[in-house]
């Protein structure tokens, strides 16, 4: 045998042991690209988020685009010194009456904390329950520890409901109960307030 026969018998055999080694490892040897395995394919698109799986098992799956809730404005007043100031917010729609008040239970934010704003609301327990608007009414059920506060704690605290309810467009008055038993409530005046209350009750305690 010389020398250029057995170069080429040496180049098929290791031509033949390149093949048998690409193809013990599992990789493909045709040409022509190839699409993932689905299964992997989905994983993939489900960890960058833009599918949701449906059925893993056959590798189905459909596009869920991300949607932001629309934002809604609101005003809810803070105490600041012995009366009340508008402060902005917004929620997601749809809101609630309760989605409100929230807020004023959640309080100031750090630099309205730094400008002296505060909420009356010190105990998660003070308001039992929050209606959904009827008639454009909303009716608030008090816990009876509100009704022993000192006088200028209740007011601004029901100042704060007051004002904050009756900046939703829908709400016109707020009756404040008790258990099941409406209450009077002490406007800015001293008087007593023995009816449905409206924005204009409390309007004297917002700075100008």
């Amino acid at each position: 045998m010389n020398e250029r026969t057995a170069r080429r018998k040496f180049g098929v055999l290791a031509t033949g042991f390149a093949i048998a080694a690409v193809s013990s490892c599992g990789v493909a040897t045709d040409s022509s690209p190839r699409r993932l395995d689905a299964s992997l394919d989905t994983a993939i698109k489900v960890a960058v988020g833009t599918t949701v799986p449906v059925d893993v098992d056959q590798g189905s799956a459909t596009t869920t685009p991300f949607i932001v809730p629309e934002q809604r404005p609101v005003v809810v007043y803070l105490a600041q010194g012995e009366g009340l100031v508008p402060r902005a917010r917004s929620l997601p729609e749809p809101l609630t009456p309760d989605d409100v008040v929230g807020l004023l239970k959640r309080g100031p934010t750090e630099n309205e904390v730094s400008a002296g704003m505060r909420t009356m609301f010190t105990s998660e327990g003070q308001i039992v329950t929050v209606s959904d608007i009827v008639d454009g009414i909303v009716t608030v059920g008090l816990d009876p520890s509100v009704l022993e506060l000192t006088g200028s704690d209740q007011l601004l605290l029901i100042g704060q409901l007051t004002l904050t309810l009756t900046s939703l467009t829908a709400v016109s008055s707020v009756l404040y109960v008790v258990g099941d038993a409406p209450i009077s409530v002490v406007g800015p005046d001293g008087s007593s307030i023995d009816r449905l209350v409206i924005k204009a009750d409390f309007s004297a305690l917002v700075f100008r």
